[in-house]
């Protein structure tokens, strides 16, 4: 390309800093400043001298203890890279330990069109690990142990591909309200998540929340995240196909969330394609949730079918609710699940939910959901959960 580059050796660019939000009902994650011993981020804790010490666990041995090399990071530069410059390409880089603000990135290609991070480790950054903005592509990186988020983005025609996305959210942020993997946010079209594997964060995996629209998220390998595989929320005309979603939710808040893919207040969403495996103690299969998000309409027009669902949870849910009495009707007419293959031990469970009620494989085909689709009795030998060789995907469509 013909932009900057920045390859192992250089520095990095300093740019203007934006405002970050925080919710003002939750937590805003702690201080910004963090120690990082032997590349592990431990927190600070403040005696009652007001000095900042290093919470390490307990050692007798004091030789040991002062054999661990420890740093406070680049703590007078909260990012490593950001700008208006178009073009840029990040190559072959560890990017490590800047005090990132909580929702701002040690990378963040927001405001600078086209930027490519690629073949780069992003880890330990208190904030989140990169920001995709217009036309960014996000290739074979690692983006780990990052304090809020992996990655975020926003803005039109970005790839994020390729990518082990793992461990993020240690700063103890509300990952309800945002945090773990990464979320995409008021993007205009075009944006396509690909083939990432998206394992052990401290939240979601993979998240679009507010006006996101025609997003693709496609080919990746989610698993092991506390809160839903996969959201897709207050948003329109998403693409959710061909993922392998497992063993995710284990956090979640109950009810209809800690899902493998959640729908939340989103129109126009197709599901297809994908592998969704639920434990056997915690986690939604796929649900819809319709709330009164104004100004944003109830969840219809979404569509779930193709997908090969296992059930190993007999409190799992499968299927829509909301809690707008009035909008009942509506969600159940206006969402459908056809040409699905379960394997759920006993048909006889109610692990649907549809209209405001409990339904099992008979009931919900009664209200005619889950046409053509079928049901195994057989529960499937749990596959092995670990990313493969991450492969560079800067394939468009």
């Amino acid at each position: 390309m013909g932009g900057p580059r920045a390859d192992a050796g250089g520095p990095g660019q300093r740019g203007r800093i934006l405002p970050f939000r925080l919710s003002p009902l939750r937590p805003p994650g702690g201080p910004v400043h963090r120690r990082h011993a032997d590349a592990a981020c431990r927190r600070p804790v403040r005696r009652r001298t007001g000095a900042l010490v290093l919470r390490l666990r307990r050692r007798r041995d004091r030789d040991r203890r002062r054999s661990h090399r420890t740093d406070r990071g680049n703590q007078r530069h909260p990012r490593a890279f950001g700008g208006t410059a178009s073009g840029v390409v990040i190559q072959a880089l560890t990017i490590e330990k800047y005090a990132a603000p909580i929702q701002a990135a040690a990378v963040d290609a927001e405001f600078g069109p086209g930027w490519t991070v690629r073949d780069s480790v992003l880890r330990l950054n208190h904030g989140v690990g990169v920001n995709a903005g217009n036309g960014s592509r996000i290739l074979g990186n690692r983006i780990l142990d990052n304090g809020h988020a992996g990655f975020s983005g926003s803005g039109t025609d970005f790839l994020i591909a390729g990518n082990e996305i793992a461990r993020n959210g240690y700063a103890g942020v509300d990952f309800h309200w945002e945090g773990g993997g990464g979320k995409i946010t008021e993007s205009g079209g075009g944006g396509i998540v690909r083939g990432n594997c998206v394992h052990d964060n401290v939240g979601a995996g993979i998240w679009a929340d507010i006006d996101v629209h025609r997003l693709l998220i496609e080919d990746n390998l989610v698993f092991g995240n506390a809160d839903n595989g996969i959201t897709y929320e207050i948003s329109y005309d998403g693409v959710i196909r061909n993922n392998r979603v497992a063993d995710n939710g284990q956090r979640g808040q109950g009810w209809f969330w800690g899902a493998q893919i959640l729908i939340s207040s989103a129109q126009g969403v197709k599901v297809y394609g994908n592998d969704i495996d639920v434990p056997g103690s915690y986690g939604n299969a796929v649900t819809v949730v319709s709330q009164d998000r104004a100004p944003y309409t109830p969840a219809v027009g979404n569509e779930i079918f193709d997908n090969s669902i296992v059930i190993r949870n007999a409190n799992a849910r499968v299927g829509a609710v909301t809690d707008v009495d009035a909008d009942n009707a509506m969600v159940a007419a206006g969402n459908r699940l056809y040409r699905n293959r379960y394997h759920l031990a006993d048909p006889g469970e109610r692990v649907w939910f549809w209209n405001d009620a409990e339904a099992d494989w008979n009931a919900i085909r009664a209200q005619g959901q889950e046409m053509d689709s079928v049901m195994h009795t057989d529960i499937p030998q749990k596959r092995s959960l670990a990313c493969p060789a991450m492969a560079q995907m800067d394939r468009v469509r």
